[in-house]
């Protein structure tokens, strides 16, 4: 049994007698001793936990970014509650988890936009489970948006291995259906607006 004197700082353990970082290995046990009980504490939840806006709030915030012409149109993709999913591959392993929307997932645009591609709007979410490879001492993750929530899952469950930066339309979806991505339906949605709109100018001629 090898013992060494560590420090813990900066979110790094350093050998407090070569002043090295030390990297702890995976899946290796160690025994930490410490000089007090309060040199442990039961660590921080994974991402921000925020306070859940009633549907009437949340609804009223995106109509006054609507009426300060900020935003030209909204259109919602799911309600809250809804259950969602994303993959993580690494080193051919492949972790399926489990997001729950705990606000309503709208799309939306601006007219000064070029492309005039609807985007996410954020949306407070947890991961709260994972199936696929196991994760040992799994914990809800929680995030703003859905792009957040995968940086914060990846970040946490794997660290440094990959890129934690995707584009999450292309990477959650619905488990029912083959065209089940968000970015199938958000187009789809658009398609649905661009219909309304020629039926509406037809009627005004």
């Amino acid at each position: 049994m090898i013992s060494k004197n560590i420090i813990f700082k900066y979110g790094h353990f350093y050998d407090r007698e070569t002043n090295q970082r030390i990297s702890l290995v995976e899946n290796t046990t160690y025994c930490i001793l410490g000089d007090e009980s309060t040199d442990f504490e039961i660590g921080k939840p994974v991402g921000r936990i925020q306070k859940e806006k009633s549907i009437s709030t949340f609804r009223n915030e995106l109509e006054e970014k609507e009426k300060a012409k900020k935003i030209d149109m909204f259109k919602l993709i799911f309600d809250r509650n809804t259950s969602l999913f994303f993959e993580i591959n690494i080193k051919q392993n492949q972790y399926i988890f489990e997001v729950k929307l705990l606000e309503e997932l709208y799309s939306f645009k601006k007219k000064e936009w070029k492309n005039k591609t609807f985007r996410l709007y954020d949306c407070y979410c947890k991961v709260v489970n994972s199936t696929g490879e196991k994760i040992d001492y799994f914990e809800p993750v929680y995030g703003k948006s859905l792009n957040e929530l995968y940086k914060n899952t990846y970040i946490h469950f794997f660290g440094n291995e990959g890129n934690p930066a995707v584009n999450a339309l292309d990477r959650f979806y619905e488990l029912s259906g083959s065209n089940n991505r968000i970015t199938y339906i958000r187009d789809k949605c658009e398609a649905d607006i661009y219909r309304q709109e020629q039926l509406l100018n037809r009627s005004n001629l």
